[in-house]
């Protein structure tokens, strides 16, 4: 039975998603992937994404300094605050255009005098989305003759016919109506730039811009924007985009985030019930006594009664090099100031310290016999180095 209800949900067709995101990285219908690979041909100069808002785009690019630019929002709703506003405008308004594409408008009131027009949509076309049979009529066209055309521009799949009810013909021209002759695509200049406004986003989709002659309809609107660099807005529609890890794109995906959460629960289920102990109490084992201190006072005690004291001094030395490389994980013992330092820091040692402990240990080397005095002091200095490590040890612990 699971091995039948995997196969079918495998082979399951996925069902069309039809939410309208507008993104230049949705390839489903109502996204915008087409018209942003179309861009470079549109507008060769340059084409930027931008997951900022307005503010701090504008902000960023320091606009008053560099060479006028176009700005580009496509998305089913447009809201346009106050401190965005007072960033967008002074921008429209020293020679760079902005182009809005959306449904919705919401646009403080101090702006909406600027802006000043109203949106209304004259009926319902499609109450839910058609099948592929269905042509739809109601479309767009302009009204330059040279851009307008025997038909117009019909899209495929809307579900209202918005146009501006509102408009203030002193310094907004119309340039594209619907099938009803309603102006659905204005410009309102503003200083030495221009807002180009269009409440069609259905136009600009992948779905309508592959329906017929839909992307020579874009290609015409956005003509009437000036070839230069252009932003076009994702942080409107998708908000501020974040990296992409393999965590956020289990997340992402219901079936593969499901099967992380019933992992999760069997584990912790798995830790329950499996936890307890199973076996006896492990007895407490004696461990073997260390008789390594009572050799060594043998054989120092044989040492020294030989009065072998170079021999025994070397193999302190010897000790003490070993207790290097094991402890403090410095491989190579030189004679050198960067060896220095770096045991000091190692070992918690001031430098002066060690430079003298080791300049006790050359003289030692450099001679064939030394006197016990000199055993004696190396021993102590040996022992002296080693209390100290373990001191600094123990305060680097708590």
């Amino acid at each position: 039975m699971l091995v039948v209800v995997s196969i079918i949900e495998v082979n399951k067709p996925k069902p069309i998603d039809w939410r309208p995101t507008y993104s230049s990285y949705d390839k489903i219908p109502y996204g915008n992937y087409v018209l942003y690979d179309l861009l470079e041909n549109i507008f060769p100069s340059n084409v930027e994404v931008v997951h900022q808002p307005i503010y701090n785009q504008l902000y960023t690019i320091g606009w008053e300094t560099q060479e006028p630019s176009n700005y580009l929002f496509i998305n089913e709703r447009f809201i346009l605050s106050e401190l965005e506003a007072k960033k967008l405008l002074p921008y429209v308004e020293e020679g760079n255009h902005v182009f809005i594409a959306a449904n919705y408008w919401e646009i403080e009131d101090g702006i909406a005098d600027t802006l000043d027009f109203d949106i209304d949509y004259g009926g319902t076309l499609f109450w839910s989305v058609p099948d592929d049979t269905t042509e739809q009529q109601e479309g767009s066209n302009f009204l330059h003759v040279d851009l307008k055309t025997e038909n117009g521009y019909p899209l495929k799949k809307s579900r209202y016919q918005f146009y501006f009810s509102k408009l203030d013909t002193a310094y907004m021209e119309v340039l594209g109506v619907n099938e009803r002759e309603e102006p659905n695509f204005i410009k309102i200049n503003y200083g030495e730039g221009a807002f180009l406004l269009s409440c069609v986003p259905e136009h600009f989709t992948n779905y309508n811009m592959l329906h017929k002659d839909n992307a020579e309809y874009v290609a015409k609107v956005l003509s009437h924007l000036p070839n230069q660099t252009t932003y076009w807005d994702e942080y409107y529609k998708v908000g501020r985009r974040e990296s992409q890890t393999i965590f956020r794109y289990i997340l992402s995906r219901p079936a593969l985030k499901w099967l992380l959460y019933m992992s999760l629960l069997s584990l912790v289920l798995f830790i329950i019930f499996e936890a307890k102990r199973k076996q006896r109490i492990i007895p407490v084992v004696e461990p073997p006594q260390n008789t390594t201190l009572d050799f060594v006072e043998t054989i120092s005690g044989l040492y020294m009664h030989q009065e072998n004291h170079k021999n025994l001094a070397d193999k302190k030395i010897s000790f003490l090099y070993n207790y290097i490389r094991s402890k403090l994980y410095l491989r190579d013992i030189e004679m050198t100031n960067d060896f220095f330092k770096r045991l000091s820091i190692k070992s918690g040692v001031k430098e002066d310290e060690i430079k003298q402990l080791f300049q006790l240990i050359r003289n030692i080397q450099m001679k064939n016999e030394i006197y016990d005095t000199e055993l004696v002091v190396l021993n102590k200095r040996i022992d002296e180095f080693y209390q100290k490590v373990e001191k600094a040890d123990q305060v680097f612990n708590g």
